[in-house]
């Protein structure tokens, strides 16, 4: 294990914290990694292993097993998936697993714009759908939700909270 200078200014249990803590991102990585690994689909009939299922409609033929190990963005894109309830933030609509991983639909989407605010971590970002994003553009998601008052399919602001309060 290689320690930075930064990291030796700490004592050792905050050091030990910090290790664990790597490991433990690392370790849900690998899992993360291995369930979407693990997808299977059959001409849309959902054959999903091990224990997440797609909880949406919408899996069709064009859904694929995966060959390969997965990137780290669709490791972070599926994580987020998974953290948020399978839906969209904005539409409250169920995002379906087979259709996760086409960045045509789904975009890995800033809350607070990164221009405005230089976070690109992931605590400031969710999946939603394509259209949703560009249409939210340079806008904080509150001001987006007030802004399209319950229009074209954006949540009104009051089940907007409601369901950011019970998934996050």
């Amino acid at each position: 294990r290689i320690e930075l200078a930064r990291e030796l200014k700490n004592n050792a249990e905050e050091r030990e914290k910090m290790f664990d803590a790597i490991k433990k991102g690392e370790r849900l990585n690998k899992e993360a990694a291995y369930e979407i690994m693990m997808m299977e689909y059959d001409r849309g009939n959902k054959k999903i292993q091990p224990k997440n299922e797609c909880i949406a409609d919408g899996c069709n033929s064009d859904c694929r097993k995966f060959t390969r190990i997965p990137t780290q963005s669709e490791i972070q894109k599926y994580k987020l998936w998974k953290e948020q309830g399978f839906r969209s933030p904005y539409t409250s609509q169920p995002i379906p697993l087979c259709k996760l991983f086409d960045g045509s639909q789904y975009n890995k989407e800033h809350i607070i714009p990164k221009q405005r605010f230089f976070d690109n971590s992931n605590s400031n970002t969710v999946i939603a759908e394509a259209w949703a994003n560009k249409a939210k553009d340079n806008r904080t998601a509150l001001e987006f939700i007030e802004q399209s008052k319950g229009q074209n399919g954006i949540l009104p602001l009051a089940e907007y909270e409601r369901q950011v309060r019970k998934q996050f």
